[in-house]
């Protein structure tokens, strides 16, 4: 666990304590749906856990067991791989930590409804006739009772046609290309491995393998091949003929494979995924950027003028997009969902807070501060967003210090900087190991020496991998080696526990370390980030990043 600074128990006593168990009042749609609700505060006096509304729903903002408060929100939280919109503007995807599909409701919430397949590709149509490809087969029919129409396997790559009528994807994951819509599902083999492909909603596909590209007519048969680059991304066109998005330049193609023209793209956009919307006017991109992972970057090229417009940024992690039926604005599926208008990419709708994962978290005495994959987001005693400190990506194997409330050091690429959290500005610059004149600079590491005493005499034994388990009467649980939390001259340690025959299973122990006796476990909920716990240095309060937002718990 990385050092923090003064005590944090502030923070829960100015919250009230434990949140209350009424139910949430009803969130304000028109504010949900805001291009600055991001920067409003975030609510923190979340639900517990077994709160449920009417229709059974559970928020993902409830609180686990244990848990005081939370910071920041997972309100569109979605850990999926493709994404839809229905004819009515409502996003949809497949949530594969909730086993379900969910979709954004007009209250702002996503609503989940459970389903038998974790799929490769979703499509809806102009009727709202949902298509679902997975690799338990392909489903056909409406959101809440869809049918499986074939059992046949339905892997990455995959994609939509741009009416939602149609789906392809591969068969066995490299050369056998599968086809489903309304007349039914057909296969096709290619010569080699598929590393991305598009469907028309005719039938016909384009596909590439390494530097070369294929066009096949709705029968399977190859038309043509054309160069293309290595790392291209395919596109549909209604009506027909594919667009090849390369890295500096977007290339039409007719139906027969002639090109018909290019638009220039910007510069290290590094593309992942491309959709066309359902008139054919606009192409939405989404890209790595170029600073690499954590610098996710979106454009909206108009495709009547054979323009792109300007650049701007995407949630973390964005590898597939949809455009609504009306095109007003553009769905981006990432670490979360996010609603952008075409073609500014100004943000519709969103998570309130930062919508990145956190990767290092730190506490003032009054302040925690989260380091996501861009900025550094500060949280008031209150649970409040209070600031943005932009930061440069990527920052996963950065590391974070708060020398105050108001002064925050971050660490990455062998050098610190300290950064005033009122303005942003930069204080400092200094390398590991380095002062800053007029600031006390705490100590940059902690050698944890007396973690395996602790697991020692909790009677853990350790395998040949690095692994701590503890016996049958601490719950059969596992100590992942590298994600151990203590601190040298504290009163506890507090360990990450892993379920040794559930990967996904993670708990929190608080050990007293006098007596080396648990005082306390916390079960915590699925997708959380464990190597990320902080402990206050008053030994109150432990604080653990949760995908976009933080808990907070008191031993």
């Amino acid at each position: 666990m990385r050092s923090g600074c003064a005590g944090f128990l502030s923070l829960v006593v100015a919250c009230g304590g434990a949140p209350s168990r009424s139910a949430p009042a009803k969130p304000d749609v028109a504010a949900a749906r805001a291009s600055s609700a991001e920067d409003r505060a975030t609510a923190t006096m979340s639900p517990r856990a077994d709160e449920r509304a009417a229709d059974g729903f559970i928020d993902p903002d409830t609180l686990p067991t244990g848990a005081r408060l939370r910071l920041g929100s997972l309100r569109y939280g979605v850990n999926a791989a493709s994404v839809a919109v229905t004819p009515e503007g409502r996003a949809l995807a497949f949530d594969d930590d909730r086993e379900a599909l969910v979709e954004v409701r007009d209250d702002g919430f996503l609503r989940p409804t459970p389903l038998p397949y974790a799929p490769a590709v979703l499509a809806v149509d102009a009727a709202g006739r949902l298509l679902v490809g997975a690799p338990q087969g392909i489903w056909a029919g409406e959101v809440r009772q869809s049918s499986r129409i074939a059992e046949t396997f339905c892997a990455t790559p995959a994609a939509a046609s741009p009416s939602g009528a149609r789906i392809a994807c591969t068969g066995d994951g490299r050369s056998t290309v599968v086809v489903a819509g309304p007349d039914g599902t057909r296969t096709f083999v290619v010569r080699g491995e598929v590393g991305a492909l598009a469907v028309a909603d005719d039938g016909a596909v384009a596909v590439r393998r390494g530097a070369a590209c294929e066009l096949f007519d709705a029968r399977g048969v190859l038309v043509t091949e054309l160069g293309c680059e290595d790392h291209a991304v395919l596109a549909a066109r209604p009506g027909g003929g594919f667009l090849l998005v390369e890295r500096e330049a977007l290339r039409r193609i007719d139906r027969d494979g002639r090109d018909r023209g290019r638009v220039p793209l910007p510069p290290d956009l590094a593309s992942v995924a491309a959709t066309v919307s359902p008139s054919g006017r606009w192409l939405g991109i989404v890209g790595l950027g170029g600073s690499g992972i954590g610098s996710g970057t979106g454009v909206v090229v108009d495709l009547a003028e054979g323009r792109a417009g300007a650049p701007f940024p995407v949630v973390h992690g964005a590898r597939a997009l949809a455009f609504a039926r009306d095109e007003g604005f553009v769905v981006v599926q990432g670490v979360a969902l996010q609603g952008l208008r075409v073609p500014s990419g100004e943000r519709v709708w969103g998570a309130t807070g930062s919508n990145e994962n956190i990767w290092a978290l730190a506490l003032g005495p009054r302040r925690v501060f989260a380091l996501h994959d861009t900025e550094i987001a500060v949280y008031d005693a209150a649970g409040a967003l209070a600031a943005r400190l932009p930061v440069p990506p990527p920052t996963r194997k950065a590391v974070l210090a708060a020398l105050s409330d108001d002064v925050v050091r971050f660490g990455a690429y062998g050098a610190w900087t300290v950064l005033d959290v009122a303005s942003g500005r930069t204080l400092c610059e200094t390398k590991m190991g380095g002062t800053c004149p007029g600031l006390r600079m705490p100590p940059e590491r902690d050698e944890r020496p007396g973690v395996p005493k602790t697991l020692r005499a909790l009677r853990a034994t350790r395998d040949t991998n690095g692994s701590w388990t503890l016996p049958a009467g601490s719950a059969g649980l596992a100590v992942p080696h590298s994600l151990e939390a203590m601190r040298e001259g504290r009163a506890v340690d507090v360990l990450t526990l892993r379920e040794k025959d559930n990967s996904r299973a993670f708990r929190l122990l608080v050990v007293d370390k006098a007596t080396s006796a648990p005082r306390q476990t916390w079960t915590l909920p699925p997708g959380v980030q464990l190597d990320e716990v902080e402990l206050s240095s008053d030994d109150r309060v432990v604080v653990i990043a949760q995908r976009q937002s933080v808990l907070v718990y008191e031993p």
